[in-house]
């Protein structure tokens, strides 16, 4: 297994210039511009993987609010009413954050579960133990993301298109 702070391309100079017997050794040369090629590699790797990560959760984004939207919609005389009556923004809009905050934590909680039936099949199946390879602090990391992310995104498209219909004028919810 390699260490990560071994994997720099200059990690081998290090290495090298420590250690006395190494200075002799065939081959090293090749293997600096090996580790250099492997680097730049995986840079781009990273730059790929958080463009899709990106893209991902734009598109995620657009797929709740829409989802969000729809359920609100169909709601929009009920906000109308309450709206006439003298309800404020607030208590119109309140069961419907509520719900969708509810709704992104079970959808993140959801989501962790099939990441880790993944692992655990993977691990089963091919047996690659990957769990034991990621470090503990990235990996609580993302345990914490994904419910936050989840309930961040639920609550803001929530809160978005109850705002649009809370304050949409009287004649205009009707052409809709």
């Amino acid at each position: 297994y390699l260490k990560s702070e071994y994997t720099e391309p200059d990690s081998l100079k290090k290495i090298i210039a420590t250690n006395p017997v190494l200075k002799n050794a065939e081959g090293l040369e090749e293997q600096q511009s090996q580790w250099a090629s492997a680097s730049s590699n995986l840079q781009t790797i990273r730059i790929v993987l958080w463009v899709f990560l990106g893209i991902n959760l734009l598109v995620s984004f657009l797929q709740i609010t829409t989802a969000t939207g729809l359920v609100i919609y169909s709601q929009r005389m009920r906000i109308r009413t309450l709206s006439l009556i003298g309800a404020t923004a607030g208590f119109i809009g309140r069961p419907f954050i509520r719900r969708a905050i509810l709704e992104g934590f079970v959808g993140a909680l959801l989501a962790l579960a099939l990441l880790g039936g993944l692992l655990y099949g993977a691990e089963q199946a091919f047996g690659y133990r990957i769990l034991s390879l990621c470090p503990s602090v990235p990996l609580l990391g993302v345990i914490i993301a994904i419910p936050l992310v989840g309930v961040c995104v639920s609550f803001v498209s929530s809160w978005r298109a109850t705002r649009r219909y809370i304050h949409m004028e009287e004649g205009k919810i009707h052409l809709i």
